[in-house]
């Protein structure tokens, strides 16, 4: 490091300057405002869909499989289900994209809040309704394009209430929950057990029974999985690994965050009048001592101790140690 310029030395340097003798250097070039901003969803990281929870694909494929064995049982004839999307969207937004002839079987879930939509798309319906009154699944139903009828809604109430009654299972090693049956709609209006408004998470299953079937949803509100998210999220984990998504991705974040660090040469009082008639040009003296350490501050809080001088052709400073208080807030 080279030394430092004394008093002197830097009145003679600034009468130079003053007079033109030496050129100052030339300002650095503003930076732009223009750049984009990049907006960072801690809660969302990572994540393509508009919300995300661990291990909740891993209990609906787990449900599916269990529907899958109850549906052959009642129906006497190999049934598949299997899952095929998840996404979110508000409850109203989805009961108005229902077609006629859909059966929405509404529980309640204890001790939770609001409760869960069992919905049978109009194909599944009509296709089930025909097998279970003794029709030919090979022919494809002509009623698709009606409301399903009393009867009919009696019929698949059995259907609709084994697949609420797997997803319990499903979660019940999640938390103690009971169902509690509402009824079957084929009205979505009807429907208000959810709140127009609430966000839910959809899922969707493609059912098949030799050839036939169609598309069943599961509804679930958010307010559903609320009290379940740090279940969901730890299930399947081991004890020693508690970080997830947005932990990592924050963690990745971190070390590229910029500061602001400043180098503290001293402070010093003055009167107001002093303030006030300050001209360009004047030298104000600070009680420092070129041999005392400077106080680094970072964001405003001081971090470390260091020594001034010159490097490069540049001003710099040496580290040579912790500020006390400044170790409590971390480096």
């Amino acid at each position: 490091m080279e030394r430092i310029l004394s008093q002197e030395e830097i009145s003679e340097l600034l009468s130079a300057v003053k007079h033109g003798d030496i050129e100052p250097e030339p300002e650095e070039a503003a930076v732009s405002d223009s750049g984009s901003v990049c907006r960072l969803d801690l809660v969302r990281a990572g994540s393509n869909n508009e919300l995300r929870l661990n291990n909740l694909d891993l209990i609906l494929d787990s449900f599916a499989r269990n529907y899958a064995i109850t549906l052959t049982n009642r129906i006497q004839q190999p049934a598949n289900v299997k899952r095929t999307a998840i996404s979110s969207m508000e409850c109203e937004s989805y009961l108005n994209h229902l077609k006629d002839g859909a059966a929405i079987g509404v529980y309640k879930l204890e001790p939770l809040r609001h409760g869960i939509l069992v919905v049978f798309e109009s194909e599944l319906s009509f296709a089930m309704v025909e097998l279970l009154l003794g029709g030919n699944l090979g022919t494809k139903s002509r009623m698709a394009q009606r409301p399903l009828t009393s009867i009919e809604l009696n019929i698949l109430d059995n259907s609709i209430g084994d697949a609420s009654l797997d997803l319990v299972k499903a979660l019940g090693d999640l938390d103690e929950l009971t169902i509690e049956p509402q009824g079957i709609q084929n009205n979505p209006r009807m429907v208000n057990l959810i709140p127009a408004d609430a966000m839910t998470i959809v899922a969707k299953l493609d059912v098949e029974m030799n050839g036939a079937g169609g598309q069943m949803h599961l509804v679930i509100p958010n307010s559903v999985l609320d009290p379940l998210r740090e279940k969901l999220q730890a299930r399947d984990q081991p004890d020693n690994l508690g970080d997830n998504n947005w932990q990592k991705h924050l963690r990745s974040e971190l070390p590229l965050i910029q500061v602001e660090l400043s180098a503290e040469l001293g402070t010093i009082n003055l009167e107001m009048r002093d303030f006030i008639n300050f001209q360009v040009g004047d030298i104000i003296d600070l009680p420092w001592n070129p041999s005392d350490p400077l106080t680094i501050q970072v964001e405003g809080r001081p971090k470390y101790f260091a020594q001034a001088g010159i490097r490069n052709g540049n001003k710099a400073v040496r580290i040579s140690g912790i500020y006390q208080e400044g170790a409590e807030h971390g480096n």
